[in-house]
């Protein structure tokens, strides 16, 4: 009977061992995706934020361009112009802060 017993409670050791191994394992599992995922995050952040900057430089330069073609455009072109200013640079759109990925 006492035997009986000790197995019994090893055996619920065992399991419960089992189950907190298990558990640990699949918390790693998912830190390490969520690491992954926040890096991802960031590098895609960073994409956004250069494409934006390269929509600012293509606005810039087609509003340059478009003074620059009424320039041409006859006497009138011209004479606009003359009397009108070129297109003034605007700054960049400041770059929105990225992800972290330490958690922080």
């Amino acid at each position: 009977r006492q035997q009986d017993l000790q197995k019994q409670v090893k055996q619920q050791e065992d399991q419960c061992l089992s189950h907190l191994s298990n558990t640990v394992r699949t918390l790693t599992e998912t830190d390490q995706v969520a690491n992954a995922t926040a890096q991802k995050l960031n590098q895609q952040s960073e994409q956004l934020n250069k494409i934006e900057g390269d929509i600012h430089e293509t606005n810039e330069n087609l509003r340059t361009s478009e003074w620059l073609l009424t320039g041409l455009k006859g006497f009138g072109g011209r004479l606009k112009n003359m009397f009108g200013k070129p297109p003034e640079k605007s700054a960049a759109p400041a770059p929105e802060r990225a992800v972290s990925g330490d958690g922080a």
